[in-house]
């Protein structure tokens, strides 16, 4: 080995060593900041979505067990139990199955320091295998006349360079011309097809080889002893196992394969770390949020939104305090009916009649609670007036808000998605995507859905495309919600999104008044200035 390559070697294992390193580093930081966070009761949204999704499967598996006559499971805990049982089943095959792949590894690296230690070869029993190192047998060339001819028997079994072969020993009496053999000279294992045979003085035969490539024979394959001869080429190689061999003999091979190791052994020990803080999380969450199997869901649902248990103030959100009102221009009625028509012509201008009354209400009480003064200001013949927070939105509904809220958000709960709440409404999320919000105006609600609003242009129901606003990019469709006609097209809409996504909708999810439950949670609560 010259010095260059030794030179090649150690940077490259320097390299291989600084990655390694880095990835260590980086990968324990990140398991570190992801158990500060279950720590830290931060991600309790992501674990109770996780819950409610479980608790989904073991409904499920409830009716699948009955209907195969086999017990159901008594309880969701009793479910848990069993599906970490299950877990640990699986944990052992998987471990089982590693450890004989990191074996095998292990067994190939073996192997090719044993062929590197006795010169390329390891005999077992009467066979042996052997790396091929050069493209000796690779091809054939056409100056060797007996590679062309049929009755010298086997000739177009050449081998590429790298190849794993197999070799067998061989009586003198067995050996045949034109053949492939494995001999030795000068302390080198080579393997080439004999050629010719003659006797010296003594009547020993003498042995000559070549490479179908080489178009003569070297001196030192020439005139060899049968004590020269190795053994018999069988047939048998493998260009994959041969290159795996001789990249695990050389000293990059070896390095590589040990730093890839310890990165895995790092790998699993940060994973468990963090999947050990979660899973403790998610017993602790169990346990406080668990009463009955039917209530569940509920149960959860008050947990995460209405007892607000130490969720950290990730689960809180709002949008700018100002907003700007303009007159919006009324869009061609579509709907035959008059019902729809008056709704459509009413909803499209709700924003006139909202800076009217605006004016008019501005220091008027809304309720015994809600005592606020809404002073409008005029820029550039633009009327601005700060947004009511959530609460004093909720606080100042009137009954026909109140049914429209309860019914819209039931129909969205029903779907198992997680609400959020912030100053200019109620968003909600199933596995971290937005599906939907809901807003309140002076007379009913706004909804804002992740639908394509295209899909929609044709149809009877008046949409708004909300896509060129930032804002709403991920949710929309918005639709106006002011009476009992276009509650029902927003549940119709509602099921068209879910439907698309694959969620499957509770039929048997009690109702409860969310009003309510709602102004409880934001009574004394402050709302954090963060983007929605």
């Amino acid at each position: 080995m010259s010095r260059n390559d030794i030179l090649g070697i150690i940077i490259i294992s320097v390299v291989i060593l600084l990655f390694v390193l880095v990835y260590i580093l980086l990968f324990r930081n990140i398991s570190k900041s992801k158990c500060a966070l279950v720590r830290k009761k931060e991600e309790d949204i992501d674990i109770l979505d996780d819950i409610l999704q479980d608790f989904d499967k073991f409904k499920i598996s409830n009716i699948n067990r009955l209907q195969k006559g086999k017990r159901k499971y008594s309880s969701y805990k009793d479910y848990v139990e069993g599906k970490k049982v299950n877990d640990k089943r699986s944990n052992a095959i998987y471990t089982s199955i590693s450890f004989v792949i990191a074996l095998a590894f292990v067994a190939l690296v073996g192997f090719s320091l044993s062929l590197r230690s006795n010169n390329e070869q390891v005999f077992i029993g009467d066979s042996a295998l052997l790396v091929i190192k050069t493209d000796s047998m690779s091809t054939k060339n056409e100056e060797n006349e007996y590679l062309f001819d049929e009755d010298y028997g086997n000739v177009d079994n050449q081998f590429p360079a790298n190849s794993l072969i197999s070799i067998k020993k061989i009586e003198e009496k067995d050996i045949e011309l034109f053949n492939i053999y494995a001999f030795k000279a000068n302390n080198v294992t080579y393997v080439h097809r004999l050629i010719g045979i003659t006797t010296d003085e003594d009547g020993n035969n003498l042995y000559t080889f070549r490479g179908d490539v080489n178009n003569a024979s070297m001196t030192l394959e020439s005139n060899l002893l049968y004590e020269d001869i190795v053994g018999e080429y069988t047939g048998f190689n493998s260009l994959f196992l041969g290159s795996m061999i001789s990249y695990f003999n050389s000293s990059v091979g070896i390095l590589t394969v040990f730093l890839a190791i310890s990165m895995l052994i790092f790998y699993y020990y940060y994973v468990g770390k963090y999947q050990n803080a979660y899973e403790e999380r998610r017993n602790i969450l169990i346990n406080k949020a668990f009463t009955d199997n039917s209530n569940f869901f509920d149960t959860v649902y008050r947990t995460l939104v209405l007892e607000n248990i130490d969720l950290g103030s990730s689960t809180v959100i709002s949008e700018p305090p100002y907003i700007e009102v303009q007159k919006e221009e009324i869009p061609q009625e579509n709907d035959v009916s008059n019902e729809g028509r008056e709704e459509h012509i009413n909803e499209n201008t709700e924003v006139k009649e909202e800076v009217t009354e605006v004016k008019e209400e501005a220091n008027v009480e809304v309720k015994e609670d809600v005592n606020k003064d809404i002073n409008i200001e005029v820029n550039d013949n633009k009327k601005v007036y700060p947004r009511l927070s959530l609460y004093d939105r909720l606080l100042g509904a009137s009954e026909e808000q109140i049914k429209m809220y309860n019914e819209i958000k039931h129909e969205l709960i029903c779907y198992g998605v997680m609400p959020r709440y912030s100053n200019s409404g109620e968003s909600f999320r199933y596995n971290k995507v937005r599906y939907a919000k809901i807003t309140f105006t002076l007379k009913g609600l706004r909804v804002y859905l992740a639908l394509n609003p295209e899909n929609f242009k044709d149809s009877k129901i008046p949409i708004d495309d909300m896509s060129n606003i930032k804002t709403f990019k991920d949710i929309p469709l918005s639709i106006k919600v002011k009476s009992k006609l276009s509650i029902k097209r927003c549940i119709y809409l509602i099921d068209e999104m879910f439907n698309e996504v694959g969620l499957e909708k509770r039929l048997n999810l009690d109702r409860i008044n969310y009003h309510s439950e709602m102004l409880e949670v934001l009574k004394d609560k402050k709302i954090d200035d963060e983007e929605d």
